[in-house]
């Protein structure tokens, strides 16, 4: 007797593995494809990097000469169309009023000038839409800012009345500068309205 125990010694037991074979070499061909078209498709693609940066914001000034700087104390420089700042800060009624300052925002006029805010402040050459927010590049070193009471109040999406109350009770704005290629905050932080 050759076979098993209880089995007839006339019956071959054919193994599966041709089977198992066939299933193994379709899956591989299936994740080798799937590779394949997810390179050629692009869902590997580069990720984008944001810049190193040092930054510091703060409010500053009186009068009509109230603004927020921005100060750039080290790394890259910043093409400021890539950017975008998000602001938030609470009205008098404790509505949270937010805003987007970007390239495409509205420019405020600032001493007969058309400049887009926060603007680049340069004592050579005063204000010119060359140092616009959008337009300028804020290097290691450079001062950049809202320039004036008004340009302040639109730049945080509120009145000059509005502002004037924040002021007033010394309010917190939340500011949050994003670099718009990769979709990451560089800078983030709670600044005080105060004279």
């Amino acid at each position: 007797m050759t076979g098993r125990t209880g089995q007839d010694p006339g019956i071959r037991e054919e193994a599966v593995s041709p089977v198992i074979g066939v299933m193994l070499m379709l899956s591989a061909t299936i994740i080798i494809a799937a590779t394949l078209s997810a390179y050629v498709g692009g869902s590997t693609g580069e990720l984008k990097t944001s810049p190193q940066v040092n930054l510091m914001v703060k409010s500053g000034g009186e009068g009509d000469d109230f603004n927020i700087l921005f100060e750039h104390h080290g790394g890259d420089a910043l093409r400021t169309q890539d950017l975008e700042i998000h602001t938030w800060v609470k009205d008098s009624q404790g509505a949270v009023i937010k805003h987007v300052q970007d390239a495409q925002s509205t420019p405020s006029t600032i001493n007969g000038q058309e400049v887009r805010v926060p603007y680049i402040y340069e004592s050579q050459s005063g204000i010119n839409a060359d140092n616009s927010f959008g337009s300028g590049i804020w290097k290691t070193g450079a001062v950049a800012g809202t320039g004036t009471r008004e340009a302040t109040a639109q730049f945080l999406g509120v009145s000059t009345t509005e502002l004037d109350e924040l002021i007033a009770k010394n309010a917190v704005a939340e500011i949050d500068i994003v670099y718009r290629p990769a979709g990451n905050v560089l800078y983030k932080a709670d600044i005080v309205l105060e004279e």
